[in-house]
């Protein structure tokens, strides 16, 4: 004796073995599904609801088991995402010298020279820079005031990951990224693609100045794709850090000032972010 698929007794789907016993002619004999104990031929219209009931999809076969979201991943640690901000922007440096080369400008021209009597121009020259970094600070801490979609746009870039892992650093680390990024970005910008369209500063026209300021001050701003704010921001405060060098003719205000403006805007972010995540930031 031997087991044939068919419904259950209770009309549900599944395999429920109805014994076989000897066949009647070609066709197959069941039990009859209420369980009585006389042998029956199934009618073709009985085969047809049977068939039909085994296969159609049972009431739980919709529903799907959904794991739940894993949360976003940290693109890099902490360690890689330092080391690469600090080679880029020292890279830019090394790019603007070498550019400098080719080009014949000299990026150090609005540098103070590095020598043992000149320690007192190099410190002033780094106070009047923290000074310069005021109104930069003061106007994006008002803007940040303003309900506007787009200012709100940078609100929400802290929660990136890549910006979360920049802002799990070490504040001494967000400095010296700061100090990288005001050293790499100047040098270019202002030490040699400012100084390549100006010339010589003193036979230089105001037209060719303001060229030069706000051509490399858009080209600052575009250094910057984070979004289209940003790269208004951006280009604004080029113009200024170009007035800045023009105007004093020392390199050294404008690498003190935006190293400055950095280091407060990463260390203010990192703040907020320690305050909203609570251990999600280490504060060593």
């Amino acid at each position: 004796m031997r087991f044939v698929p068919g419904p259950t007794p209770h009309g549900s789907n599944g395999w429920r073995g109805h014994r076989r016993r000897e066949p009647v002619g070609d066709q197959p004999v069941f039990l009859e599904p209420t369980g009585c104990q006389s042998i029956v031929s199934p009618t073709p219209a009985q085969l047809t609801r049977w068939r039909s009931e085994m296969s159609a999809p049972h009431p739980n076969d919709d529903q799907e088991t959904r794991l739940p979201d894993a949360p976003p991943r940290v693109p890099g640690d902490a360690d890689e995402v330092f080391r690469n901000a600090i080679l880029i922007e020292l890279g830019l440096g090394f790019v603007a010298l070498f550019l400098g080369w080719l080009t014949g400008v000299d990026v150090r021209r609005w540098l103070p020279e590095l020598a043992p009597g000149q320690a007192w121009p190099i410190l002033v020259a780094s106070g009047w820079g923290l000074l310069a970094a005021l109104p930069m600070i003061v106007v994006v801490e008002a803007l940040q005031r303003i309900d506007w979609a787009p200012l709100r746009e940078l609100h929400e870039l802290d929660r990136s990951p890549l910006v979360a892992t920049l802002l799990s650093l070490r504040p001494m680390e967000l400095i010296a990224i700061s100090i990288a990024a005001g050293v790499g970005e100047e040098l270019l910008v202002r030490g040699w693609l400012m100084a390549w369209w100006i010339g010589p500063l003193e036979s230089a026209t105001p037209v060719r100045l303001a060229v030069a300021l706000i051509g490399s001050a858009l080209v600052f701003g575009l250094m910057h794709p984070v979004t289209p704010i940003y790269v208004v921001l951006a280009t604004l405060m080029g113009i200024y850090l170009g007035w800045v060098v023009i105007w004093t003719e020392n390199l050294l205000i404008a690498i003190v000032a935006h190293a400055a403006y950095d280091a407060v805007q990463l260390l203010d972010s990192r703040r907020r972010r320690l305050a909203e995540s609570g251990p999600a930031v280490s504060d060593p």
